[in-house]
């Protein structure tokens, strides 16, 4: 049986490898428990407690949290004068629609990114 090298035995370019991998492990890993710090239980699919277990397998659990764990964007509110009525209800309301915003107000079906939509109060 072949044994594995130690440290010491490795050349310089094997050791600067597995120092990268691993600070891209650390880094994926940080990324994706923060992630999940801040995302509400709603957004998240499953258990908040199992991805954070996950999250600490290599490299496949904050890869697999990052594919399968969210629900969409993170939902933060809108700027002040970004808010919707789902927001501000019986108020008239001005919403950028970008990629986030659309997403998260959902007022816009069908509008491109980029444009202004302008949401009248109920009267």
């Amino acid at each position: 049986m072949k044994r594995h090298k130690t440290w010491l035995e490795m050349t310089s370019a094997q050791r600067r490898g597995i120092l990268a991998l691993s600070a891209v492990e650390v880094l994926l890993a940080g990324a994706a428990w923060a992630d999940l710090a801040r995302r509400p239980a709603e957004a998240v699919h499953g258990r908040k407690r199992w991805w954070a277990v996950a999250i600490a397998v290599n490299f496949v659990g904050p890869l697999a949290y990052f594919r399968w764990g969210r629900k969409g964007h993170a939902a933060r509110p809108h700027r002040a004068k970004e808010r919707c009525r789902r927001h501000e209800p019986g108020t008239a309301a001005v919403v950028r629609v970008s990629s986030r915003s659309s997403r998260l107000c959902r007022r816009a079906p069908g509008a491109r990114f980029g444009a202004e939509l302008v949401l009248s109060s109920p009267s």
